[in-house]
Order: C-alpha cells, then sequence, then structure tokens
C-alpha cells in the first residue's frame, strides 16, 4: 500500500511529535526508544481509521526513532478501545486514534466508563475525511433539500 501525505498531514505529524514533549515520559532520556508507542485504534483492522492510523505509525516511527505499533481494539462502537487507552498510565507510550463516535457522539448514546472529553487529551488532528449522503439511482432526488421534501 501506498501512501501519499499531503501537508495538512505532515503538519500534524509535525504538531504530535512535538506535542509529545509535554509528556511525563519525555523526561526519560530514553524515550520513545526504551519502549514501544502503541498507537490503539478503536476499530477493526481494514476500516477508515485502521488505514490513517498505519499510515500515521510508519511516518510516526520514522520522526520519533522509536517503534510505533498499531493495536486494534474494536468492540461497542469504540468505546472498548477509547476506555483502554482512558485507563492506560499516562506516560505517552499509548495513544488512542480516535474520531467522533467514541469522543462526542458515543457520550450521548451509551452509559460510557469514563468521560472521553475528561478522560483524554486530544494532542492533533491527523486526518480530514469528507462525509457524504448518497442516494440510490430510483430515487430523483439530486440534493438534500429535494430528499427532504421527499421524507
Amino acid at each position: 500500500m501506498t501512501t501519499t501525505f499531503s501537508r495538512r498531514a505532515a503538519l500534524a505529524l509535525g504538531i504530535a511529535a512535538v506535542s509529545l514533549a509535554g509528556f511525563p515520559a519525555a523526561a526519560d532520556d530514553d524515550y520513545p526508544s526504551s519502549k514501544p508507542i502503541t498507537l490503539v485504534v478503536a476499530y477493526a483492522a481494514g476500516g477508515g481509521t485502521d488505514a490513517i492510523a498505519r499510515g500515521f505509525a510508519a511516518q510516526f516511527e520514522k520522526e520519533l526513532g522509536g517503534r510505533v505499533i498499531v493495536e486494534n481494539r474494536p468492540g461497542a462502537a469504540g468505546n472498548m478501545g477509547t476506555d483502554a487507552v482512558a485507563k492506560a498510565d499516562p506516560d505517552g507510550y499509548t495513544l488512542l486514534v480516535g474520531n467522533q463516535g467514541p469522543m462526542v457522539v458515543n457520550p450521548h448514546i451509551f452509559e460510557m466508563r469514563h468521560d472521553p472529553v475528561e478522560a483524554l487529551d486530544p494532542i492533533a488532528m491527523i486526518a480530514d475525511a469528507q462525509l457524504v449522503i448518497v442516494v440510490g439511482p430510483r430515487l430523483p432526488v439530486k440534493t438534500l433539500p429535494e430528499f427532504l421534501e421527499k421524507a
């Protein structure tokens, strides 16, 4: 798989690397080489978040000079992986590659083990994905207002 990074992604990578300097583990002279960094993906392997995390991990590893592992922890609409990171030691070695699901939507529809806003601190945006609404070709609408009129 060939991964191409935009200037925005490269900037995010740089911000993430600089942001790590504030972690408690940064006081360790061996950071991040004393043990691997784990990027937890709260979804199954092969999905969009996983693909972004794997491309990011490869670049992150080169930038930091330490090992970066992607660990998929799917389940409960992203809550399982998110919860695992919220419970991890705050040492900079376990990071969540998250998205709006567990961070914004899930607290409103599930009973959460933690409040992600309180338990986790965002350090960088590494991707910006567009979402679209599509309909089948037999539905005679071309715009969202036309669709809403039919609903």
